[in-house]
């Protein structure tokens, strides 16, 4: 392994030991699968309409892509305690960016809240 290769599996192995805590992915089609995520700061934003506030809740995980099966789409949900995500194309962002290009493949993955049910 050259040193972008072994600082790359050295950062996969710190995220899992210190950041990373476990979730459930739900694609639209196919069975759930338990990850683990490392979590962004989570944003509100929106917009005024009148009489209304409309607000998402914007957050974002970081996920190995080895551990799902497919890219994410958006519909697709994160369950994270016990809170549905929903992975979505957020504030004209796209679902998911590669964050990595070599060794582990982390991915940036938006999701919105969804609401109360």
């Amino acid at each position: 392994m050259g040193f972008v290769e072994d600082g790359i599996a050295w950062f996969e192995e710190q995220r899992l030991l210190y950041f990373a805590t476990p979730a459930t992915y739900v694609p639209v089609e196919g069975d759930f699968i338990e990850i683990n995520v490392t979590v962004a700061s989570p944003q509100t934003v929106g917009g005024e309409k009148p009489g209304v506030k409309e607000l998402k809740h914007i957050q974002e995980f970081i996920v190995n892509e080895n551990g799902l099966r497919a890219k994410p789409t958006p519909g697709d949900v994160i369950i994270f305690n016990g809170i549905k995500y929903e992975v979505a194309n957020a504030e004209g962002m796209p679902c998911y960016e590669r964050l990595t290009t070599q060794g582990a493949s982390l991915l940036l993955i938006r999701t919105v809240r969804k609401a109360e049910q």
